[in-house]
């Protein structure tokens, strides 16, 4: 049952032009998603119980395209504890551009005429 909703929620979101993923802890990963939803990128939280904001090199995933090391992180000028990561994968690298819409031949006709006008400058000048 997760899986459907899962899947139908990531295609979804893929159609709309967006990466996709997954964020859940080792345990989620480990028993909760089947082989399909595991072929997803998987951002997996993996930090101890006595969480102090620092990198525990024995949690690390030995999955993943990130890794949440801590909830308990401290960053100056945020006040309070914030969740502390890795990435592996830079999604800027990753970027598709998408190819420029068809003009119509009344929107390119449109175009033309505004590029046709005349720039009238007004102002005083020296």
């Amino acid at each position: 049952m997760i899986e459907k909703i899962a899947l139908a929620f990531l295609n979804y979101v893929e159609k709309k032009g967006y990466k996709v993923g997954i964020y859940c802890n080792v345990d989620w990963y480990k028993n909760v998603l089947t082989n399909k939803l595991k072929q997803y990128d998987l951002w997996l939280a993996s930090y101890p119980a006595e969480d102090d904001g620092s990198i525990q090199e024995r949690l690390r995933p030995p999955v993943g395209i990130a890794w949440q090391y801590s909830s308990a992180g401290h960053v100056p000028g945020i006040k309070g504890k914030v969740d502390m990561d890795v990435f592996y994968k830079n999604y800027e690298d990753d970027v598709d551009e998408k190819p420029a819409k068809k003009k119509t031949k009344n929107e390119a006709k449109k175009e033309q005429k505004e590029e046709a006008k005349p720039v009238v400058k007004t102002g005083i000048t020296a």
